[in-house]
């Protein structure tokens, strides 16, 4: 009896203590900080192969507690036991993992705008252009700045348009040759931020209230209550408007670019890229919940270059034939996107520490922000006749991080509908995110098929291993489509 507890004792200090990366280049899996080899056992699961594949290289124990197992089963695992991981508490002195956090992006200091011979250098900074946006530009687009900067005081009053006219209708040029000479002197960052710019103004201009405290002027409302928008823009918007867009190779229109990818700056030009270091140079209503929408999806493409690097590297990984790296790259990507699903998507609703309301409150998103961005149907005047445009307003899924994972690891849309609404989207995307996306949707094959074409020419505890990490970042994905 005296002997029980020391012997006790020797048989714990002697269960073998398993790193976090050996789980994953093995493709063991972790129940409870425990660790287990179900290679042996996939084919034989009663749920199917895919179910543990998916969770192998990593933590399953949510996925554990979701299904009732019965007591044959925890027998069973007893026999696949194969340690505990080191990075589970078993003790006191043990210190948790650290959860994911914000990073600051691929470049906590980017480039300043005279360093940068391309705008976007997608496989270097990501989806982000790769010095910060430009806020001034030359004469005579010089007015689009400062009628911008009160934007948002101009339309609550109902005066904007009469402003624009006032300010833009006699001293921006509105004939090709004339709006040519203007584009020619101006950079790629100063072209993308002109975008941008005539993405607010004509918005501002067509969905802007008008002034309904001007003595004499009857407002007329539709059956729902609102006030009828306009439907047409005179050449002196329309013209600068349409040459922008065609020198960047995009559709007339406020775009996911023009928005998010353009529109933003450093408080601290040193600092990183974090909400608490950003501010938006353009807005229509002026309302902190407009800032914070926004604001989240420049960190999701902040943080998203991770992402981008990870695609690269298995791209090497995989025209090398390096399977190690492979496995290990996956994993990478699976914590990139993890990071943009736990940590970046969950700032959109962060409450004020003062009043506990939410920063982006959905009401004024839908009925303030939500008006000026929708698609539109709008006439437009067009060298000497006018052309009829529809639209769509800027989204989210006009981001390319998520189609260029889909493109690398073979992921195909299920809905015709779905595919062409992404192809439409993608004509409203900087033509080098788009030549990315075609690089990676003509590579010789998808991780998908070079996963599957190496189950009998690899190690099989390695197959397991590649299939489950592979199947981790499909889970991912998943996270920020359902």
């Amino acid at each position: 009896m005296g002997n029980a507890c020391p012997q006790r004792r020797r048989d714990v200090e002697d269960i073998r203590r398993i790193s976090l990366q050996e789980v994953r280049s093995r493709g063991w899996v972790i129940i409870f900080g425990k660790v287990y080899n179900l290679s042996e056992y996939v084919e034989r699961h009663p749920g199917g192969a895919d179910l543990l594949l998916g969770v192998a290289g990593r933590d399953a124990t949510v996925e554990f507690e979701t299904m009732r197992h019965s007591s044959a089963a925890l027998l069973q695992m007893e026999k696949l036991f194969v340690g505990i991981c080191d990075s589970a508490k078993t003790s006191e002195s043990s210190e948790p993992a650290k959860p994911l956090q914000l990073t600051g992006g691929r470049q906590s200091s980017r480039l300043k705008i005279n360093q940068v011979d391309s705008w976007w250098n997608v496989e270097e900074c990501g989806f982000l252009p790769c010095a910060d946006p430009v806020k001034e530009l030359p004469a005579p687009w010089d007015r689009l700045v400062k009628l911008s900067e009160v934007l948002p005081s101009l339309t609550v009053h109902g005066k904007f348009r009469t402003a624009a006219e006032r300010e833009l209708s006699c001293a921006l040029p509105r004939n090709r040759a004339e709006i040519k000479e203007a584009l020619d002197v101006l950079s790629e960052g100063e072209a993308e931020s002109l975008h941008s710019l005539l993405g607010y103004i004509c918005l501002a201009y067509l969905h802007g209230p008008p002034d309904v405290y001007e003595k004499g002027q009857t407002v007329k409302l539709d059956i729902l209550g609102r006030r009828p928008d306009l439907d047409h823009l005179p050449a002196w918007l329309s013209m600068p408007w349409i040459c922008v867009s065609e020198r960047l190779e995009r559709r007339p229109m406020l775009d996911y670019a023009g928005c998010v990818l353009n529109n933003w700056e450093r408080l601290d030009p040193a600092g990183p890229i974090k909400p608490s270091n950003l501010r938006l140079l353009r807005r229509f209503t002026g309302l902190v919940d407009e800032e914070w929408f926004f604001k989240t999806h420049i960190i999701i493409e902040s943080e998203g270059g991770h992402v981008i690097s990870s695609l690269e590297a298995i791209s090497c990984a995989m025209k090398d034939e390096n399977i190690h790296n492979l496995l290990q790259e996956l994993h990478t990507l699976e914590e990139a996107l993890w990071r943009l699903a736990s940590v970046c998507l969950p700032i959109m609703f962060t409450r004020s520490p003062s009043d506990h309301s939410l920063m982006c409150e959905p009401f004024l998103f839908f009925f303030r922000l939500r008006p000026y961005i929708k698609s539109i149907d709008v006439t437009m005047d067009v060298d000497d006749g006018k052309e009829a445009f529809t639209l769509n307003g800027p989204s989210g899924a006009m981001s390319t991080i998520l189609p260029a994972v889909d493109a690398l690891l073979g992921i195909k849309n299920t809905s015709a509908e779905l595919r062409e609404a992404v192809k439409a989207f993608e004509a409203y995307v900087p033509k080098e995110h788009r030549q990315f996306l075609d690089r990676l949707r003509n590579a010789p094959q998808s991780v998908k098929r070079f996963v599957e074409s190496r189950k009998s020419t690899v190690e099989e505890k390695t197959w397991y291993a590649l299939a489950g990490a592979f199947n981790a970042c499909i889970s991912r994905v998943l996270d920020f489509r359902w």
